[in-house]
């Protein structure tokens, strides 16, 4: 069973894996997660990690998601204007995606 494969059983069977920073977290039904599911997740933390970090990155929901809350908090926490904390956010989101500044270089 590789670390995808993981996920996707677990998901089968109701499990939820997500990730938050660098910690794994898990919703479902109690009874489900074996002992042997909870080892591979602790010895596979790092590969699943990644699984989930690209799974987001393919999801356009999670990148809007994303965008929106950043501008929201260069807005409200950082009193800009909604132009100005989107612009922010686009380019910290251009960065992080892409791997570039806003002006195109790396």
């Amino acid at each position: 069973m590789t670390p995808a494969e993981l996920i996707r059983d677990l998901a089968c069977r109701g499990v939820h894996v997500c990730r938050s920073d660098f910690k794994l977290r898990w919703a479902g039904p109690a009874d489900v997660l074996t002992p042997e599911d909870r080892e591979r997740l602790r010895l596979w933390k790092w590969a699943v990690l990644a699984e989930l970090a690209a799974a987001e990155s393919a999801d356009p929901d999670h990148w809007r998601f994303v965008f929106n809350e950043r501008a929201a908090i260069g807005e409200y926490c950082g009193d800009l204007s909604r132009p100005e904390a989107e612009r922010l956010a686009f380019e910290a989101l251009n960065s992080e995606v892409v791997g570039t500044d806003f002006d195109g270089t790396a």
